[in-house]
């Protein structure tokens, strides 16, 4: 129900104007993008939060305690946001709009059923009924979750298909001298690393990856001075081409493991065999009527989905940062004030 995977932030091409005029499709995925971005948030970490003090079981004689619910006054954000992304929406997004307001229904009845327990639990009325209307609220709780979640998802990823196109799009007709347009160039070519879907694709495009950040670095020092804004976007894109590189090499490291863990294993067709037989071999033998666990630790698990999607992770983190900077960058940019 609750999804390790961060969800990143987007970029909102309404402040990207200095680049290319904006169509009536860059507007309403502008506006959505600002309220996915909001959405992500306070809201989101509401579902955390709740799921983090209850869990997925609730138990009557159990003394939970939740947080302040801050999501709410977020959530009339969100609605003007997705208001005005559907005003501008063309029916190509038909689907988006959709997935956007399904996305806030079930937030915003989460929200409500979040107050509910809250004021249920802090007047002691679960200890009066043996926790019955917990119960019935905590399935209501739990079916909005979900249905915010799964929403979310949705709407992640048709954002996703429609920035990479725009950005595309915009790329090929924008002036090369721009600050902006090594904004978009180098926030795409980090994005497809973070939208990786095997290992593979995730070592090649963060080769194309180390390809841009010489196209940059040639930019820079043919342009000399940078404006001060830029030059910590550019130091940020730095730290994220380094954290590429590490995460490249935990990735192959984490490849090897699990290739050698099938070939020690001769009768392993795949990774998921090979950690089944080698959890048998290390349950060690009976001796004396008794067994005999042997040394050398614990039992082994593919390592290859798990590395990458803690280094995906944390490069989401820094991604985000790119994010928040290029926003600010584009809205200098189109106001005259980057130069």
């Amino acid at each position: 129900m609750k999804s390790s995977m961060k969800l990143r932030v987007f970029l909102m091409y309404l402040v990207m104007a200095a680049i290319n005029s904006c169509s009536s499709e860059e507007a309403a995925l502008g506006s959505y993008a600002r309220g996915f971005n909001i959405i992500i948030e306070e809201p989101k970490e509401l579902a955390d939060d709740y799921l983090g003090a209850i869990g997925k079981e609730y138990k009557p004689n159990k003394n939970y305690r939740l947080e302040t619910n801050w999501a709410r006054s977020k959530l009339d954000e969100v609605r003007e946001a997705f208001k005005a992304g559907e005003g501008n929406a063309p029916g190509s997004m038909s689907e988006t709009v959709d997935v956007a307001n399904a996305a806030l229904e079930a937030a915003e009845q989460m929200s409500t059923t979040y107050d509910a327990v809250k004021s249920y639990l802090d007047s002691g009325e679960n200890k009066q009924d043996n926790g019955a209307k917990g119960q019935e609220l905590h399935s209501k709780m739990l079916s909005h979750i979900t249905a915010f979640h799964d929403n979310l998802s949705k709407l992640n990823k048709l954002l996703s298909v429609a920035e990479t196109a725009v950005t595309q799009a915009a790329l090929a007709d924008a002036d090369t001298e721009t600050f902006g347009f090594w904004v978009q160039k180098t926030q795409l070519a980090a994005k497809q690393i973070i939208e990786a879907d095997s290992p593979e694709s995730f070592k090649e495009r963060i080769e194309a990856l180390d390809v841009t950040n010489k196209e940059l670095s040639a930019w820079k020092a043919k342009r000399g001075e940078l404006h001060p804004v830029f030059a910590t976007y550019s130091s940020t894109f730095d730290k994220f081409v380094g954290a590429a590189r590490s995460a490249r090499e935990a990735v192959d490291k984490a490849i090897a493991y699990d290739a050698a863990l099938v070939s020690d294993t001769s009768t392993a067709a795949t990774v998921e065999d090979a950690v089944k037989a080698k959890g048998k071999k290390r349950k060690g033998k009976r001796q004396g009527g008794r067994k005999v666990k042997k040394k050398g630790g614990k039992k082994s698990t593919p390592r290859t989905p798990m590395v990458m999607e803690k280094q995906v992770n944390e490069l989401i983190e820094i991604y985000n940062q790119l994010i928040s900077l290029g926003n600010t960058i584009g809205e200098l940019e189109a106001n005259g004030v980057m130069k």
